[in-house]
């Protein structure tokens, strides 16, 4: 399976020179939007998905069944969509803080920043078993384990905007934990007469952490001016008391 995004909609940004923040809509990379500084191309927002999976099957019979399969994927690019994951689900769509600068989208040593995107699993591992017993005793068992998500290392720039840049590119400080999840289920059922009544129990565990996809760096040499260890993010109408930018403002729609 192959998915991509051939152009997004998105908010672009620039600071004027009172260090406003000055807004258009348009396609990241491509017509007015297609210049990040002078000789420098803003990069195109790139969202690859390419997934194969194995699944063996075998129908309810003699009592039993199951289901097992396993999935290799890869969620590649800069732009992780509508819903924004590189921001911990901002769901502010074609507005997110992605593209609001152009220096938000290279790296501490001015490359384009491509990489594997925040919600990337590359292995997963699913498996459920079910038994159906001749006394009316129904037993069935599922079984996720998923690869860790990416954790990578931001610094906030630029203040008062405080820009969050990826400044050792995406996946930088490595993974979570393997994210594992154990589902139980038991339903016995008893005829009454003409009738059958049942009574069930489930159980779950899930093993993991709540650990963030994105990581505050603390500040760094001067290449990167004015850093802090405090990222924010900064949303039309967001009050200065938030520690976002009072001069927030958006300019006329185009695109190409």
């Amino acid at each position: 399976m192959h998915k991509q995004l051939d152009r997004a909609v998105e908010d672009i940004g620039a600071l004027d020179a009172a260090y406003n923040e000055i807004y258009s809509i348009g396609n990241p990379g491509f017509g007015p939007a297609a210049v990040a500084f002078p000789g420098v191309a803003l990069p195109k927002a790139v969202r690859d998905y390419d997934a194969l999976e194995l699944s063996v099957r075998r129908p309810l019979g003699n009592r039993w069944a199951f289901d097992v399969g396993y999935l290799w994927s890869r969620l590649y690019g800069n732009y992780s969509g509508l819903s924004q994951s590189d921001e911990n689900g901002r769901v502010s769509p074609n507005v997110a803080r992605l593209y609001d600068y152009p220096l938000m989208m290279f790296d501490e040593k001015g490359r384009p920043v491509y990489g594997r995107l925040a919600t990337d699993r590359p292995h997963q591992v699913k498996a459920h078993v079910v038994y159906a017993a001749s006394f009316g005793l129904d037993v069935g068992a599922y079984q996720f384990v998923g690869s860790g998500l990416p954790v990578t290392r931001e610094a906030a720039v630029l203040p008062p905007a405080f820009y969050p840049m990826q400044y050792l590119g995406r996946l930088s400080d490595g993974r979570t934990p393997v994210l594992s999840q154990t589902d139980l289920y038991v339903q016995q059922s008893v005829r009454l007469g003409a009738r059958r009544a049942s009574r069930s129990a489930s159980a779950c565990r899930t093993s993991s952490t709540a650990a963030r996809s994105s990581r505050d760096s603390p500040a760094k040499p001067s290449r990167l001016p004015a850093s802090r260890s405090a990222r924010r993010t900064c949303t039309r109408g967001a009050s200065t008391s938030s520690g976002c930018s009072p001069n927030r403002t958006c300019s006329g729609i185009h695109g190409s």
